[in-house]
């Protein structure tokens, strides 16, 4: 048995000490293995070579998680069966076009190959803005099983050719929006053996109903706050054809327009990553 995590374990690289604490004793009840892909939270400017310096990367130093990279596969066995874990951790690339490749496994490494992506996979187009990989153009992976993160609502399990695609969504509720609300926190049970493959949907049992325990009177006050954000966003896209507005958004997207070498893109965003961890 293990548990499989798709990333943001954290919500920032470097949590207070004491809500670590409190969470990780949680965690110890757990007495088999945790494999988990790093997501954008855990890592500072998105950057994989930062996990050292990260409570995720603590964790790992201490043999509390197992991490899985790009580098790194697991296999499980019994007896002759072998079911192989592989994944790839977020990255200032992830989810652009000509990088379906994250997600596509080549070459199964067992009976069974489940392959894990932090990154923003879709059953159906999400607009220009937000970057996102569809399912139909990944397809063709040999994985039986692909499990996505960083969309935090996720997705219910998909069938394609025998290959299964899933997200079952984050843990935590980020905000009171409408589907935030409307869903509940859950997990999925993968059972595996020669001659099937299992997955349940499970509903976490300390999860109350959304509207128990978001307080939903703020929703208008978010909308209204929303609409301004978009109103501040288009004038920033009309003043600077820029379509990301986060950080490192801006600069990939100024990088992509501009032409800009990769390594100097990486070198700026490494720069406000560290800037930001000497700042936290």
């Amino acid at each position: 048995r293990a548990i499989l995590h798709g990333g943001d374990f954290w919500d920032s690289p470097l949590p207070s000490i004491a809500v670590a604490s409190e969470f990780l004793n949680v965690w110890k009840r757990w007495t088999g293995d945790i494999y988990i892909v790093p997501g954008n939270h855990d890592l500072f400017g998105n950057n994989i070579q930062t996990l050292p310096r990260t409570m995720l990367g603590l964790m790992a130093s201490l043999d509390v998680v197992k991490i899985i990279h790009e580098d790194t596969h697991f296999i499980f066995q019994e007896g002759d069966f072998k079911v192989a874990v592989t994944g790839i951790p977020y990255h200032n690339d992830i989810d652009k076009p000509g990088c379906e490749n994250d997600y596509i496994v080549g070459q199964k490494l067992g009976d069974i190959h489940i392959h894990i992506v932090h990154g923003m996979l879709s059953l159906k187009k999400m607009g220009d803005i937000i970057r996102h990989t569809l399912i139909d153009d990944i397809k063709q992976t040999n994985a039986d099983i692909t499990l996505s993160g960083h969309e935090h609502i996720g997705f219910e399990k998909i069938c394609i050719n025998q290959k299964y695609f899933l997200n079952p969504g984050a843990i935590a509720r980020l905000n009171n929006n409408i589907k935030e609300v409307g869903r509940m926190p859950n997990v999925v049970m993968i059972d595996i053996d020669k001659n099937n493959i299992n997955m349940e949907i499970i509903p976490l049992k300390t999860a109350q109903p959304g509207d128990q325990v978001l307080d939903r009177s703020k929703l208008e006050e978010i909308k209204f706050k929303e609409e301004k954000f978009a109103e501040f966003k288009k004038l920033i896209r009309d003043a600077g054809h820029i379509e990301e507005y986060g950080a490192y958004e801006i600069i990939n997207s100024i990088a992509d327009k501009k032409n800009i070498d990769k390594k100097v893109r990486d070198e700026a965003i490494n720069r406000i990553a560290h800037a930001k961890e000497v700042m936290g």
